[in-house]
C-alpha cells in the first residue's frame, strides 16, 4: 500500500499522480471489504490496523498514513457513513514484520457489542 513518503513525492511530481494513487488504493479497500462480505455498521466503531511489513525501512508514521485510504474505502463500500468524529471512535495502529507475507489487517469493533 502507499505510504506517506510515495504519496507526497507522486503530488510533488504530479498532481494527476496523487489523485490516481488515492482512487486505486481506495478502490482496493472498497473491493476487498465487499469480497469479505462485510455489512454496513450504523454504530461507532473502533478501528484496529495491523501492518505485517516487509522489513523495518519504513517510518511507522508514514505507514499508518494508509488510514486515510482505509476509512475512504470503508466509505466508498458502504461499510461507514463517514469518517468523522461520530463514526470512529478508537485508531489503533500495530506494526510487525513478515518478509513472505506483507499484509495489512483490518479490525472493526462496533461500539455496544
Amino acid at each position: 500500500m502507499l505510504d506517506h513518503n510515495k504519496y507526497i513525492n507522486l503530488t510533488r511530481s504530479n498532481k494527476y499522480l496523487g489523485a490516481k494513487a488515492k482512487k486505486e488504493a481506495t478502490n482496493k479497500v472498497a473491493l476487498y471489504a465487499l469480497a469479505q462480505g462485510l455489512k454496513p455498521i450504523n454504530r461507532q466503531v473502533d478501528v484496529k490496523v495491523t501492518h505485517y511489513c516487509k522489513n523495518k525501512r519504513k517510518d511507522k508514521d508514514n505507514i499508518a498514513f494508509t488510514i486515510k485510504f482505509i476509512l475512504d474505502g470503508l466509505i466508498k463500500a458502504n461499510i461507514i457513513k463517514n469518517d468523522g468524529w461520530a463514526e470512529i471512535g478508537k485508531l489503533e495502529f500495530d506494526f510487525k514484520v513478515n518478509k513472505d507475507d506483507p499484509k495489512i489487517k483490518i479490525e472493526l469493533t462496533e461500539k455496544g457489542e
